[in-house]
Order: C-alpha cells, then structure tokens, then sequence
C-alpha cells in the first residue's frame, strides 16, 4: 500500500538557507516538520514558511517550533495530538490504518549516528506487509530527499526506531490520495525488501570476508617488518664481528701466499745449486779420471779408490737432491692444504656466501 503523495526536500537549495521561522535556525538544517507538511500540501516550503509566519504558526523562545493547533487552524488539518513510543514499540498497524484511510502520518524517528536527543520527522505514505504482519513503513524523507523504506535509512527494527508520531490529519475534504491502491505495489515491494535484506546479508558477510583479507595482510606486513629488521640486525653484526675476521684472514692468506713464494724461490735455489754441485763433480771426475780409467793397460788401484769415493759422493749428493725434492713437495702440499682451508673459511663469513644464507632463510620464513 502507498499514496501518491509530492516529494519535498529540506536542504533544496531553492530555500535550504532561508530561515526557518523567527529564529536563527535553517530550513535545510531544522525544517523537516516543515517539509513533511509541506509534502501533504503539496506546496513549496519556502512559501509555506512565509505563510505560517503570518498566521504565527511558529512558537517557542525562538519562534521557530512548529504550532500544531495554529497548523490546524489556518490549513486543510485536523491536529489529533501525538503519540510516543519511545519506552515501547512503535505500532505499525496504526500507522498502516491511518495509510489505509488515504491519511499520511508525520512519524518521529532518531537520526542515525548522532546524539539521541537528536530527533527527525518523515512522513509515512505506505507501507509493507509479510504473513499478514506490517514489517516496514515506506516513507518520504526529506533530509535525503528520498521516497524508499524506512529500513534502507534508519532502524532495521520499525518497531524500535520510530519513536512517535504527530496525527495532523488532512481534512476529508482535502482528498489529494486517490489512486495507487492496489495491492501490487505492496507485494512488489515485499519482494524488493526480501532482495534487500538478502543483500545487506551478503554485504556483511563481504565485510568479515574483507576484515579477514586485512587482518592477513596486517601479519604477513608485520612478518615482512621482523625480516627486515633481522637483516638489519644480521649485516650490523657482519660489520661488527665479521668484517674484522674477514680482513684478519685475507691478511693470512697474504702471508701464506708470500711464504709459498719464498719456499719455492728457496727450492729453486736449492735445486740449483745441487744441480750446480752435481755438474761439478761429473766435471771434476771426468777430468782428472778420464785418462787413467781409459790406461787399461797400466792399472792403477790408488785411483780405483779415488774413483769410487767420487761415484759415492755423487751418489749422496743425489739422495739429498732426492729428500730435498720430497720435502719442498710436502711443505708446498701443506701450504696449499692451509691456504685451502683460509680460503673454505673466509668463503663461509665473506658477505656474498653469507647474504645468500640469510636470504634462503628470509625466503624460508615468508613461506611459513
């Protein structure tokens, strides 16, 4: 059930800075009484204020409360007094009745979010019935400038949201809500609330959903943030207990480098003046035997002795070649075990190797 009643809005901005009444007040900001009757009388708010400043429709330290009995006096109403429901539920059946009898009603409600004492009027010009029950009240509101359900605007509870009502009741004369009285509209409307509230049933859980997604990536940013700072925390210690070892070692591995030369400058030099010993005396035997060995004719034993303490010597001075051979072999395959070994623990501390471990171990994090 809905009346075909005008739609007025309060903060139009033909006269939401007008004021409203006497006072200091705004009709964008304080006139919704004024443009609920307005919407009854179909005529413009801003003429409608001028004229209930005339006829001192407007009372209160002010003078810009709206006077019901003046209203009902000088305009097509009849002032019923007012209902309260703010101790209990709102009747809805009494509003559908007065709807049923063609006769819009001014309800009282809360604005949403603000303080309580801060009351709205708008006027109800149908309503929604489910089951036989009234379930929600079709208003047109005019701080919203908006014809629709009370339940998309305020309170999902009817009940509890509208707070009261002000029966200024039009005239029977005054019959401008002919029509639109089918029963059509009302199950229409009964649909598009059910698809409504099947929405708003989705939104919210869209909204749980979306708190969760936040919630996730809160940990993973906070993860992100205690990687980082362990990185921090990992490349300070590098510099503070690393880097000192590092330079320490490359030192060492200098040292054993210049070491390694100096043995094999000193081999060399062994060697040759081995070698250099050992032409020495093939040259010496060679000169002084030669003739005699060659005399076989005129043997002569003193030099047959000669000759072979020469060829024994020759033959020490082989063998010391021989350890001194094997030696420098053995030192040279120490010092490449040693500068081996720097090298295998210098790779270990040096930041590159040492980087990669720390970023494996990032990435093994991330990925719990």
């Amino acid at each position: 059930m809905r009346l075909d009643v005008p739609l007025y809005g309060q903060r139009d901005k033909r006269w939401r800075a007008k004021k409203l009444g006497f006072g200091f007040g705004t009709i964008g900001v304080f006139g919704c009484i004024l443009a609920d009757i307005s919407m009854m009388l179909d005529f413009n708010p801003d003429k409608l204020n001028d004229s209930m400043r005339k006829n001192g429709c407007f009372t209160g330290a002010s003078k810009n409360l709206v006077n019901w009995r003046c209203v009902a006096n000088n305009y097509p109403f009849t002032w019923q007094g007012k209902k309260s429901w703010r101790n209990v539920p709102a009747d809805l059946n009494a509003i559908a009745n007065y709807i049923d009898q063609r006769k819009p009603v001014i309800l009282e409600t809360k604005l949403p979010a603000t303080n309580p004492r801060d009351w709205h009027f708008v006027l109800a010009i149908g309503y929604v019935k489910e089951g036989g029950e009234v379930t929600d009240i079709i208003i047109n509101d005019p701080w919203y400038s908006k014809s629709t359900l009370y339940t998309s605007l305020y309170s999902k509870t009817p009940e509890i949201g509208i707070t009261g009502c002000r029966l200024l009741i039009p005239d029977k004369s005054f019959n401008k809500y002919q029509g639109n009285m089918t029963t059509d509209q009302s199950t229409e409307l009964a649909e598009c609330l059910k698809q409504h509230n099947q929405l708003m049933k989705e939104i919210a859980t869209l909204k749980v959903q979306l708190d969760d997604e936040r919630d996730e990536v809160a940990k993973v940013a906070q993860k992100w943030h205690d990687v980082e700072a362990e990185r921090d925390r990992v490349k300070d210690e590098i510099k503070a207990t690393y880097k000192p070892k590092i330079k320490a070692l490359e030192g060492q591995i200098v040292g054993l480098e210049r070491r390694v030369e100096n043995l094999i400058e000193q081999a060399e030099k062994a060697h040759g003046d081995i070698e250099e010993s050992v032409e020495n005396v093939l040259g010496e035997i060679s000169g002084r035997f030669t003739s005699d060995i060659l005399d076989l004719k005129q043997p002569r034993p003193d030099k047959v002795d000669e000759v072979a303490g020469a060829v024994t010597s020759l033959i020490g001075l082989t063998e010391r070649l021989s350890k001194s051979n094997n030696l420098l072999k053995q030192q040279n395959e120490d010092l490449k075990r040693e500068n081996l070994q720097v090298k295998e623990e210098l790779s270990i501390i040096k930041p590159d190797g040492f980087w990669l471990r720390v970023w494996k171990f990032i990435r093994r994090i991330i990925c719990l």
